[in-house]
Formats: C-alpha cells, structure tokens, sequence
C-alpha cells in the first residue's frame, strides 16, 4: 500500500531534521487553520511533511510549506494505515511527530509501531467525542500529550476517571493567521460591501452597537442563547441601538441545515428581524472585528476558538458563559471575570453585561486595553510552537527513560512493593508504577507519605519535566502537602486525649463486622466513646451484635437508607459531637468495594489496629493530641484517587463549606475513614446538610454528591490552616 502522496513545494535540506505535523482534514476552520500554521512555523526550522487526513481547500497551503504532503483516508483500517506510515518514515526518517486534534487519532497507533516520538494536541471535549474510548486511545498511544485549556483537561479527566500524569501539559495556542482565499480585489471590495451593509455603525448618535457572533451553526456553539441574549438586550430600554450578527457556516433556512428552521422562526418570534442577523461565512472576517465593538461566545462548550483570540488580540471584549469555554480562564485571570463572564447559560446575566459595556465608554475602553493586552501576551504563537518543540525533543525511546526512572527509583529504596500492592518482583512493579504515572490512568503512589498527582499539579509550570516521584527523589524529597507525614508502625505513642474527649463514629452496613472492629480496638489502650448510625432495616441485628461485642455505645441513631456514613454524620452527629469532643473518629463498618475486596480489612487495620498494626489508633490519636496543627488523619490509600465525574457537585457544594477554589488533585479519606479534630467537623457541620441532600442508596450507587462530599473532607484542614497526616501499616494494602 502505497502513502497517497500530493506533492511538497519545499526542497528537502539534509542538514534538518524531519518532522512530520498532522491535521484531520484542510478544511478553512479552526483546528486545520492551527495545523497549517504548525507547519508554516516549524518549517523555518524543519522539514516539515504535512499528513492532511482529509481534504479540503487548505491543501495547497499546507504543500507549499512541505517537503511533502499526504493525504490518506482518516479512518482507514490499522494495516493500511500502517503500510502508509511505515513508507513515510522510509522515505523521509521523521524525528517527531505533531498529531493536531483527536480526530486525527487514528494514525496514532501505526506511528507508536514506528516508533515515530509523538506529541498530541487536544483541543476537544471528552464529553462530546466519539467513541467514549477515543481519548484513552490518544494517552495510550501518544508520547506527551498537550490540552489547550484547563477546562478540556479537566473534562478528560473527568471522563476517563483518571488523575494528570506527567506525559500531559496545558498550553494555550498562539493566534493563528487565517489564510486568505485566493481572490481579486473586486471580491474583497464586495465583501467587504456586504459586511458594511450587515454590520453598518452609523456616526454619533445614530452609531449602531455592533456585537458578533461567529462559527459553524451547530448545536454545540448554542446559536439560539446568542439570539436569547440578542432578544432581551434589544427589548430592554434603548435597545433600538443594538445589531447582533452571526458570521458562520452551516445555516440554511431553506433545507433547515444547522437547525436552521427553528433558528430562523426563533428570530422570527421574537420580533427582532430588523436587528439579528444569522449569515453565512466570510473570508474578510478580521474586517468583521473592526466592525464589530464585540463578541459574543455563547457556545455551550468551546475549547480555545480561534475567533476568540482574534478578537481579543485586536481589543474586542469577549464575552461568554462560566464553565464552558477556556476563554472563561484567561478572562479571569485578566481581571475580567466580573465584567465579561456570565452565570452558566444564564442569558440574563449575559445580556446585563453586554448592556454594561455598552453603555459605559469608560469601562469598555479599559476592557479592550486589558483584553488586547492580555492577549497579545499569552497568545504567542513563536512561544507555542518553541515550547511543543521542546516538549518534542525531550522525548527519548520509552524503554530507555523508563530504566533510568527506574535505576534511580530503585537506587533511592524508598519504593515501597508492598503497599503499591503488587506481587511482582520490585524492578517490575517500579516500571508498572512508572507507565501508569505517565498519563495517569489507574495511578498508585510509590511509597506512603507520597501523591504523586499532588506533586505532578503543583510543578505543572515545568514544560519538560519526568516522573513525579523521580523529580521529587532527585529535588531531595522535599516537603509540601504532597509529602505528608507518616504515622506507621515505628511511630512511638504519646499521651493518650483524656477520657471522654474522643468519639469514634461507626456507620454500621453489616453486622457481623462488629465482632471484628471490637477485637481490633482491644489491640489499642485508649478507649472512645462510641456513637452508631444504622438503617431501619438492620438496626436490630447491629444492636445484637453490639451487645454481644460488649462495646458500650454512647447514642445510637437509625438512619434513611440515603447518604452513607459521611452523611449520618454531616447530618445527625456532626454539629453535636464538635462541640464536645476534641478528636472524632469515623468508621464505615461493613462497606464492600467489589472492585477492592480486600480494602474494609486493610483499612481497619490501618486505622484501628489489629495482628499487624498494633495499637494504630493509639499512634495517631496521641499524636493528634500532641498537634494542634494536625487537622485529619486517614489510612493512606495507595490507589490515586481522582476528582472524576464529582467535580461538578463539589464545585456547587464548596461555597456551603466556605471553601474557595478547588485544587486540581486531591487527596482525601477513601472509603469512609478517618480521625479529624473537632474545628473540621465542625465546618463540615456549617454546611448544613439534610437528608434530601444525598441521593438514595437504595440502588447501591452514592452518587455524585456523596462522592464530591467525601473528596471535600480532604480539603477542609487546608482551609483552616491545618495539616493532614496519613496512617499506614507495612505490608497491607489494597
């Protein structure tokens, strides 16, 4: 099978290197429009081969900056697209490549059986892209991976349930130029004509305010909030001065591509024809920004668009909703959160803000300054490209970084085989450790006392780094809240709290558990009080096995089937028992991990105690009695957990625990256990939580709530200026 070759007008220096940039099609929009910008950049440094996966009118573009141009079939199958690959590298010997956008994914495989190094940049949303399995596709197959926005990272993660590993980076890109299209100077004046004639301003007092929207008419990019807002800003006082205009492909009343149908009527209904106007796209856009006083991007999701930035860049303020777009981020960070943000898909708010700018010279004079200021400084384009080469460049054959990550793990003996729970001898377990922490997927931590994710975040301004537990090793193991303290078994104990000023909550699901945690706690000296939460359904046979046990328990309480133990103790026990004790314990007794069936015994025995522990709740409950700084104490999971599909109800649930922003990992006490100090259970009482706050466990799930309630008990200590500490047993794991 022969590469499908389309020529190159550049000639091939032998004293440069080859690197081979791919686009999913050349089309004239945005994600092609970057790719041919890659390659006109890297091109003065390179020779570039271009691999357009689809056609398109760009192709001639992309030849003319080429040694070579390809273009085969997007989704042809693993050999053809093998055969094709594997004759490229023949022909040209390609150093790198640069895949832009998961819709070129499929050559992703047949370029790591080439051993071609290989960088990927998503654009993208996880949410909407098919199949659910493309992005794992993308991190199992590319090198080092680079999002352009916090807000896609974030959703992949979310998708994929997984935590950032080193291999990935955020790096918003440079404005691109757009090239033109081939035509005379009548057109352009034609064109040109046609914008003035839809965007016309007027002068003085007759000066229309001129707000645009821009992009192909389809469901993600939300057409009709632009025309909701349009709607409310015009029917609201002065709004005869207000044209709303959207430039884009894909809208056609008459076949009702685009949606175009309900999109039209919608304009029609409202009454406001004469001042909305949905047309088609134009080559002279960066005519339309002159035009335009701003823009408007009402999409639902929407990565990093190229019509953002060059609006920004030429001092137009953007606008748009929170949560939707990275736009959102750089806005923010500009000081223009306030002004150009609104609540998510909150047209009201939008349209207040567009009104507010437009009618306040002041304030829109020094939103464009700032956005044009703003955006000439992150949105370089020479930077961008130097730093996916540098990206690129570090990386070297996979089996050799990995044996000198490896030599210096081993090197260091800090790994720790028994609790990153694996039986294979340690060289193996070290290199399994090594390829999961690379993207992320399925992470465990190499040794007690270390999050490797938490370390990962907070060094993510190194564009080249490593392995985060190779670069903490090689720092000096130094300390941060993703190093925190250890108690473990060699742990010495101290004074033990005063009796009646610990209480250890137990959320009882299965009974014939008690036996097991009573004999536990006897390994121990220091006795809690206890308090009991079950459901109606067992609360008899937990009363039996609790007498039979011979623990005595201070209040037991019967509880819905809804909100688990963290919420039987947010809810019933929290306000009460931070006010009379000092520490608190909280057990969930008889909780099953089916996909960890060994973590209730593990846990208890790190938390309590037991034939390998010891006395573990006498180690940590004196060592929290000797600290005050110490704010939560847990069993140390060697799994890294990720925010996952929660981080969506955390956000909406944090300002009730007066916590500010979240942090991008996050460690916190899986499975239902901890000891905490009476200040933390006291703001999590602050929050005030009912019964109808938690889904049902009827069905077995927590859902997403629960889950983000759980994640926000780790955070909690931080907001009160407390530190957490970890427990662990050596040997046991899960």
């Amino acid at each position: 099978m022969r590469a499908v070759a389309v020529g190159g007008d550049l000639r091939e220096d032998p004293a440069k290197s080859t690197i081979m940039v791919v686009s999913h099609e050349a089309s004239r929009t945005g994600a092609p429009i970057l790719a041919l910008n890659l390659v006109q950049k890297f091109s003065l440094k390179y020779n570039v081969v271009s691999v357009s996966l689809g056609g398109g009118p760009l192709l001639a573009d992309f030849q003319a900056r080429s040694v070579a141009t390809y273009e085969p079939e997007r989704w042809a199958d693993r050999k053809t697209m093998d055969a094709i690959v594997s004759e490229i590298c023949q022909v040209h010997g390609i150093s790198y490549a640069v895949v832009n956008s998961a819709e070129s994914r499929n050559i992703l495989p047949s370029l790591k059986s080439a051993g071609v190094p290989v960088v990927s940049l998503l654009h993208e949303f996880a949410a909407y892209t098919r199949p659910r399995t493309s992005f794992a596709d993308i991190f199992d197959n590319s090198d080092q991976v680079i999002f352009s926005t916090r807000i896609t990272l974030e959703n992949a993660l979310e998708e994929l349930q997984m935590t950032r590993g080193a291999a990935i980076h955020i790096m918003p890109q440079g404005k691109c130029i757009v090239p033109r299209a081939v035509r005379d100077e009548k057109e352009d004046a034609h064109e040109r004509m046609r914008l003035d004639s839809l965007m016309g301003k007027g002068v003085g007092e007759e000066r229309d305010f001129v707000v645009l929207g821009a992009g192909t008419v389809e469901p993600r990019k939300a057409v009709e909030l632009f025309i909701e807002c349009a709607t409310r800003v015009i029917n609201a006082p002065g709004g005869g001065r207000y044209r709303f205009v959207w430039i884009g492909h894909g809208y056609d009343p008459e076949t009702g591509a685009g949606n175009a149908f309900y999109l039209a009527d919608q304009i029609r209904r409202a009454g406001i024809k004469d001042q909305v106007s949905v047309v088609r796209a134009t080559s002279e856009i960066e005519y339309a920004y002159e035009l335009a006083d701003m823009l408007l991007l009402s999409s639902r999701l929407d990565p990093l668009p190229n019509v953002a930035i060059d609006a920004l860049v030429a001092g137009k303020p953007v606008l748009c909703f929170e949560r939707t777009t990275g736009v959102v981020d750089f806005l923010v960070e500009s000081g223009l959160g306030d002004t150009c943000v609104a609540r998510y898909l909150d047209t009201t708010d939008l349209a207040s803000k567009i009104r507010a700018i437009a009618e306040d010279e002041g304030l829109r004079a020094r939103v464009c300054a700032i956005s044009r200021a703003a955006a000439v400084a992150r949105f370089d384009f020479d930077r961008y490209v130097a730093q996916i080469e540098q990206i690129a460049l570090s990386i070297v054959p996979a089996a050799e970084q990995r044996e000198k990550d490896a030599a210096v793990i081993s090197a260091s003996g800090r790994f720790r085989a028994d609790f990153y729970g694996s039986d294979a001898p340690e060289p193996d377990a070290i290199r399994a450790y090594l390829e999961a922490s690379r993207i992320g997927r399925a992470m465990r931590k190499p040794m007690p006392g270390f999050h490797p994710a938490i370390y990962q975040s907070a060094h993510e301004h190194d564009i080249v780094g490593g392995d985060p537990f190779v670069r903490f090793l090689t720092a000096g193991e130094p300390q941060g809240p993703w190093a925190p303290q250890v108690i473990d078994t060699d742990t010495a104990i101290g004074p033990l709290p005063p009796a009646g000023r610990s209480v250890l909550h137990l959320h009882v699901q299965d009974p014939a558990a008690v036996a097991d945690l009573a004999e536990r706690l006897r390994h121990n000296t220091h006795v809690p009080d206890l308090v009991v939460s079950v459901s109606a359904q067992i609360a008899d046979a937990a009363r039996a096995a609790l007498d039979a046990s011979g623990l005595a328990v201070a209040d037991l309480q019967v509880v819905p089937e809804r909100g688990g133990g963290l919420g039987a103790l947010a809810t019933v026990f929290a306000a009460r028992l931070s006010a009379q004790y000092d520490l608190i314990g909280h057990l969930e007794l008889g909780r099953r991990f089916p996909a960890r069936p060994a973590m209730p015994g593990a846990m208890l025995e790190t938390m309590i105690g037991g034939a390998s522990g010891g006395p573990m709740m006498d180690r940590v409950v004196s060592a929290m009695a000797a600290d005050p700084t110490i704010g939560l104490a847990h069993p140390d999971d060697p799994a890294v957990a990720a925010w996952g599909t929660s981080r969506s109800a955390a956000e909406v649930l944090a300002p009730r625990l007066a916590l500010g922003k979240l942090p991008d990992q996050v460690d916190f006490p899986t499975g239902g256990a901890f000891w905490c100090r009476s200040e933390v259970l006291t703001r999590l009482a602050s929050g005030g939580f009912e019964w109808a706050d938690y889904p049902s466990r009827s069905d077995g799930t927590k859902g997403q709530r629960l889950e983000a309630l759980a994640r926000l008990v780790g955070i909690l200590p931080r907001a009160l200026d407390r530190r957490t500490i970890v427990m662990n047993v050596r040997g046991v794991s899960w």
